[in-house]
């Protein structure tokens, strides 16, 4: 089931069910990426992604970031350590003491919040990342409203879905509605670009976050080899098919876009 058709009680134990997970997570977890819930080769390529999506995003030095989601605080320290004052939410207090742990030089700041309620003022930031989230929201319109509040007139916003039209974890969907599991939020790319839409931001543009299968590691190699990536992004089907999840850009206009 997508993002936008449960009920407000299904959304609110599905997102007691995820913050049990991620609570479980920092306390439990030895490494970074489990404190997310991903795996290491799922971190590093979803920060490659984040760069490459980032690229020809004007930038100034001293720009405020605000980091939803902020988990282990991978994405507040990087911006951070680039010159931008960055803040990261979380209502997950175990994970914030993960964070504050992993930057003692405090290259950024951390904060317990709510993704449907920040407390930050309209127009705050010049760019709002929402990465590793919209798969435990029950209610994404809700966040993107919101994310859209905070966010200056001509500021970006990056956020990450989990792909819904990927074959294994289309499988594993059925798998888990047939046991009734609180499973995963998926959306297809043009499904999220309607929400975006929706929330008055336009999308510009995405990356595919391509995973090698965790018991063949060794095919991430030759995925990031010249001739392979430029099939897997140009081949028509194959990102839909083939990528776990998408990065996508979106911008703060003046006006909605329709």
């Amino acid at each position: 089931m997508t993002g936008d058709r449960r009920t407000q009680p299904e959304a609110g134990a599905f997102e007691r069910e995820w913050r049990r997970r991620f609570e479980r997570f920092a306390r439990d977890a030895t490494t970074e990426h489990h404190i997310s819930g991903w795996s290491e080769a799922g971190l590093r390529r979803r920060i490659r992604a984040f760069g490459e999506l980032l690229t020809p995003v004007p930038l100034e030095p001293g720009s405020r970031v605000l980091d939803l989601g902020s988990g282990a605080g991978t994405y507040v320290r990087l911006l951070g350590s680039q010159g931008y004052r960055t803040i990261g939410v979380d209502y997950s207090i175990p994970s914030l003491q993960r964070s504050i742990e992993a930057d003692p030089g405090r290259t950024g700041r951390y904060l317990c919040g709510d993704a449907y309620s920040l407390p930050f003022s309209d127009e705050s930031f010049e760019l709002v990342v929402m990465i590793g989230i919209f798969q435990a929201m029950g209610e994404p319109a809700r966040a993107l409203t919101e994310a859209r509040r905070v966010l200056r007139r001509g500021g970006h916003l990056v956020l990450e879905i989990l792909n819904a039209n990927e074959i294994l974890i289309r499988a594993r969907t059925i798998l888990d509605r047939t046991k009734h599991n609180a499973g995963v939020r998926t959306y297809g790319r043009s499904q999220m670009r309607r929400l975006i839409r929706a929330a008055r931001l336009r999308p510009l543009r995405d990356v595919p976050v391509f995973l090698p299968p965790r018991n063949l590691p060794g095919l991430e190699a030759w995925m990031d080899h010249p001739v392979p990536r430029f099939l897997l992004r140009t081949v028509p089907g194959f990102a839909d098919l083939g990528a776990p999840s998408f990065l996508l850009l979106a911008l703060r206009e003046d006006d909605a876009p329709r």
